[in-house]
């Protein structure tokens, strides 16, 4: 639009003025405590002739927008053993505000509470702390906005928990000043930023939490975790089977003095249960038992001329059932040695480190899910 001399319509300009001249969408949040000062202009003229311009300005301080949000790091549950220690839930706590803060984190124990995961809380940890176990509660530094703190629930868990179970946790940070004491709380007063300290407008802006004190715009966020424990699902049977007498033989043998019982001893993983390492099977016979030394076959024949399974004073037997190779059975002496099965008087030990050695995809000892092993044997009654 041309203007010229002759041109008595007032001609109006408004010039605002910023200290940061960078486009909001394009940039953090402005800092609290920044100045902001407008000012407007008014150009005109009288009779054609320009005239001294007028002028107003005006300013205010940037508020401080309390605001924050707590996220978990874990992708799902944290698997944890029963008896384990130190075990850890991962959360960052971001000042998504623009203003200087420090945050008190703490935990919440939601009793029976929903986790993120689908499931239902339905036992507590022991000891649970922020970062360390039995800590109730940190103060972190200062943090500037964008920043984050990187904050961990610590617990211990109970030996008697069993596979499945959970632990739900909240961890909850709330604002403070950069004095690392006062609660912000939304009334007006000194704030510190980036910019400087002033005292200026405080509007708590946060959103709701999981665990939060009072829900939204109270200064806090929260969000929750959860332990799963993962533990072995172990069963632990023992059978006893008449397979020969000194009168029937093999044909309906019955439980007679001279007569053999084979027991098999049998530890069980249900499927998808976490692995166990074994340590020892130990049986006690009666003093009314002796062990068979050499494992006989049962036939139609007297008890010496009987054969043995595997060979003369190899009296154990162990299998494994599942993909281990090295057990498809393996036979073990009964005299005193170092193979992993022996019998010291009327006690049997299996040391299941020695019986289950390291083979590709095993640990010493260890039993995974959906595998059993068997220790079997005969027995002479006297």
């Amino acid at each position: 639009m041309k203007t010229n001399s002759r041109n008595r319509w007032l001609t109006l300009f408004l010039i605002g003025a910023l200290t940061v001249m960078t486009p909001r969408w394009a940039m953090a949040l402005t800092p609290a405590c920044t100045p902001v000062l407008n000012t407007v202009g008014l150009s005109y003229s009288v009779g054609g002739v320009p005239q001294t311009g007028i002028n107003s300005a005006t300013s205010f301080t940037v508020g401080n927008k309390v605001n924050l949000v707590v996220t978990r790091t874990d992708a799902g549950y944290v698997s944890v053993p029963p008896g384990a220690i130190n075990q850890t839930l991962s959360f960052l706590v971001t000042n998504t505000g623009n203003a200087n803060q420090r945050y008190r984190i703490s935990y919440r124990e939601p009793v029976g509470g929903a986790d993120p995961f689908g499931g239902t809380d339905n036992f507590n940890a022991t000891t649970p702390g922020i970062g360390a176990v039995s800590v109730a509660s940190v103060t972190t530094g200062v943090i500037a906005p964008g920043e984050t703190y990187a904050g961990t629930i610590v617990s211990d868990i109970p030996v008697a928990q069993l596979d499945g179970d959970i632990a739900v946790y909240g961890l909850l940070a709330r604002t403070l000043k950069v004095d690392g004491t006062t609660l912000e709380d939304g009334n007006a007063g000194s704030i510190t930023s980036s910019y400087g300290t002033c005292s200026t407008d405080i509007v708590l802006a946060d959103t709701a939490g999981t665990d939060d004190i009072t829900g939204a715009r109270d200064g806090a966020h929260s969000e929750r975790g959860a332990y799963q424990v993962a533990s072995s699902v172990l069963s632990f049977s023992k059978t006893a089977t008449t397979i020969w007498d000194p009168v029937n033989y093999n044909t309906s043998p019955k439980a007679i003095p001279g007569a053999l019982i084979r027991y098999v001893v049998t530890v069980s993983n249900a499927a998808g249960a976490a692995n166990a390492t074994l340590d020892t099977i130990t049986d006690t016979l009666s003093a009314d038992l002796s062990i068979d030394p050499d494992l006989k076959v049962a036939s139609g024949a007297p008890l010496a001329s009987l054969a043995s399974e595997s060979a003369a004073g190899y009296g154990f037997k162990v299998t494994h059932v599942s993909g281990r190779t090295l057990l498809t059975p393996n036979y073990f002496t009964t005299t005193a040695d170092s193979d992993g099965v022996n019998i010291t008087g009327q006690i049997i030990t299996a040391t299941m480190g020695t019986v289950l050695p390291v083979e590709a995809g095993y640990a010493a000892g260890e039993l995974q899910g959906g595998e059993s092993v068997t220790l079997t044997f005969n027995v002479i009654i006297q």
